[in-house]
């Protein structure tokens, strides 16, 4: 989404044009590399947010050519000592510019990277807004065909365009995240008539969760579109949204986290009082605004995406530490991606067979990433391996008080790099991950995936 994974952008509360750069990406690769603490493997992207900050742009300012040619320059820097490529978070800084958007793609595609984004906006079907219909009759329902109106689809052709201009691999990040009101059969749509027709190296990724964690601020574009509208347009209601932490109004605090909205003008007043610099979340929170619970991902949108073989699963999750309280920061899904995608979306709702979630899961993305070792049991592979019962995996982490890293069930063993760290299901407390720094270029060959695909699942 933009951040690089460093997490040295600090972003004071009572400012969004301010940030201080406290370390480098390459400096923050080489202190991973040596830290001996590591559950898993280790990759980055380099986020454009951060190049800009480094730059010397500011929150919401449109890059000029000598910050666009410096951030070029801390790209290849990166993308020197093992950076996958670059992301892009036009959503959380709507400065950044399609321009530089393309610029940073061909510079990180001449050093054989890829690129992947958060679009800049919310994809909405105008249609539903206004009307849904489910009768049969042909004439309406021809009708109710030809008012399929998507707003700010500009935003996935942004994308689109970018990968075509700088032939770079891309991937569209949790689209189903993004696509709302029926959007999202428009947008995979659109994506596979890139790669069918264009034979750009595009693909998308979604997380399989129905909640997520945001910022209220970031939500309504950072104040410029007013609540009543937003919830007009994506038909969402106040009951899905719930505070994260603490937010305070005039020095008093006006809801609890976890509290629930329960009105379109609770959440009008508390953007209205972060765009007059009257609320605010706790001292050590590290929002923009304050951090809320977003119940909205449709779950027909998610059995769809998962339906198209470009489409891989992503929890688009972290775990951190706060650095003023040091309580641990963590959105559920990043527990619960890939068990909820096996037993929540293939074993009950049948979204797709086990083996095609295996294969969107492993197989898939390795292909794509170029990763030649991983993604399969083979000899001379990495041992990389999950060992888990298909008929008791599942998700147990919830965006609820003291839920939010439940680790699953049903998974027995993990092994990663041939050293078990997970036996019986209980952590062993070895650490063998170990940094991955790109040396090749990326094929991005989406193409490949989907007629590996064909061959594996006929039907």
């Amino acid at each position: 989404c933009g951040i690089s994974p460093t997490k040295t952008i600090i972003i004071p509360q009572d400012s969004l044009d301010n940030g201080e750069l406290i370390q480098t990406l390459p400096e923050f690769l080489d202190e991973v590399e040596q830290n001996e603490a590591l559950y898993n493997n280790y990759a980055t992207l380099s986020g454009n947010i951060t190049l800009r900050r480094e730059a010397g742009c500011g929150f919401g300012q449109e890059e000029t050519d000598d910050q666009i040619a410096d951030m070029l320059t801390f790209l290849e820097r990166d993308l020197a000592v093992g950076s996958f490529g670059i992301s892009y978070g036009s959503f959380y800084d709507p400065g950044t510019t399609k321009n530089a958007m393309i610029e940073l793609a061909k510079t990180s595609r001449s050093s054989g990277g890829m690129a992947a984004s958060h679009i800049r906006q919310m994809l909405i079907n105008l249609r539903n807004v206004f009307w849904e219909y489910e009768g049969d009759n042909p004439c309406v329902q021809e009708f109710y065909d030809l008012i399929n109106i998507i707003l700010f689809k500009d935003s996935l052709i942004e994308a689109i365009d970018t990968c075509r201009e700088a032939d770079i691999p891309y991937i569209v990040s949790h689209l189903t995240d993004m696509a709302y009101n029926d959007s999202t059969h428009w947008a995979l749509e659109t994506i596979q008539a890139a790669i069918v027709e264009q034979s750009l190296p595009l693909a998308a990724d979604i997380i399989g969760y129905d909640t997520f964690k945001n910022d209220l601020y970031a939500l309504t574009r950072f104040g410029e579109i007013p609540v009543k509208l937003l919830m007009l347009l994506t038909g969402l209601e106040p009951g899905q949204f719930w505070l994260a932490e603490n937010v305070y109004v005039d020095g008093q605090l006006y809801m609890e986290a976890y509290q629930t909205f329960e009105n379109i003008d609770q959440i009008e007043y508390l953007v209205q009082a972060f765009s007059e610099s009257r609320a605010s979340a706790p001292p050590e929170s590290d929002s923009y605004s304050v951090a809320v619970w977003c119940n909205i991902v449709d779950p027909e949108s998610t059995m769809l995406a998962l339906t198209y073989p470009f489409v891989f699963i992503g929890n688009d999750g972290s775990v951190s530490r706060n650095e003023t309280s040091g309580e641990v920061d963590v959105q559920p899904r990043t527990y619960a991606c890939f068990s909820r995608l096996l037993g929540h979306w293939s074993r009950t709702e049948n979204a797709i067979p086990m083996k095609e979630t295996l294969f969107k899961a492993t197989i898939a993305p390795a292909l794509w990433l170029g990763l030649d070792r991983k993604g399969r049991l083979q000899q001379g592979c990495d041992a990389d391996i999950t060992v888990f019962d298909p008929d008791t995996i599942i998700d147990r982490a919830k965006p609820e008080l003291g839920k939010l890293d439940l680790p699953p069930e049903g998974i027995h063993y993990v092994i990663v790099n041939g050293k078990v760290v997970v036996e019986n299901g209980e952590l062993t407390g070895t650490t063998p991950g170990r940094l991955i720094r790109r040396t090749w270029s990326v094929p991005g060959n989406t193409q490949a995936v989907i007629s590996l695909y064909q061959d594996k699942f006929p039907d």
